[in-house]
């Protein structure tokens, strides 16, 4: 999927999300009510877009994403759907490899991998949760390792797992568009990918 984004401005920042149906969702929820779209950052100062699909795996990234132009910064959010089949440590080394592709091959300064979720057991299989806590140590111990790619760890999905709605897979998402529900999953999600934006911005060097 091809994303045309283009940076007149030099102070503007352009971010790319890029994953699963996390994104996707996400998308659809900023959608619903204005004081969400963008992350609620700045328009003149940040452009938020996604690039994502449902069902989305590591190996499809590289022939999913094309960008026209080089965000600033990219935040992924991938890896859940593969370790249903998938080899934890192959797991981890194929998102770094995406990540450092998109670091060191496409230029994008910061690139962000965002921590794996859990699932209920009866929508996965018995040991997809110690796989998930498995990958995330592995994700943030190799992201330590190299500049410009970072890990980040979501805040308020990790006591229980009430954060899941019927399916035992996604977030719970408020339906009403007019108001916005600060304390359910999909807002948090929200919220910590905004944070992570944030966060990780100072980081940037002077344009």
């Amino acid at each position: 999927m091809e994303m045309d984004h283009n940076m007149d401005n030099s102070s503007f920042l352009s971010v790319c999300l890029i994953g699963h149906s996390f994104v996707t969702r996400l998308q659809r929820y900023m959608q619903t009510n204005s004081q969400l779209r963008n992350l609620k950052l700045d328009s003149d100062y940040f452009n938020v877009f996604t690039c994502s699909r449902g069902g989305l795996r590591v190996a499809q990234l590289p022939a999913f994403v094309s960008l026209s132009t080089t965000p600033h910064m990219c935040f992924i959010q991938i890896g859940e759907n593969d370790l249903l089949r998938c080899d934890v440590n192959k797991l981890t080394t194929d998102i770094l490899s995406f990540a450092s592709y998109l670091h060191e091959g496409v230029g994008i300064p910061i690139v962000i991998v965002g921590q794996l979720l859990r699932r209920q057991p009866w929508a996965s299989s018995r040991d997809f949760n110690v796989k998930i806590v498995e990958a995330n140590l592995l994700l943030k111990a190799q992201c330590s390792k190299h500049e410009g790619i970072y890990f980040w760890h979501h805040r308020g999905f990790w006591s229980d797992l009430n954060f899941l709605c019927h399916d035992g897979v996604h977030l719970q998402c408020p339906r009403s568009s007019v108001h916005v529900v600060t304390s359910s999953p999909m807002h948090k999600y929200w919220r910590s990918i905004r944070s992570a934006i944030l966060h990780f911005k100072p980081k940037l060097r002077p344009v």
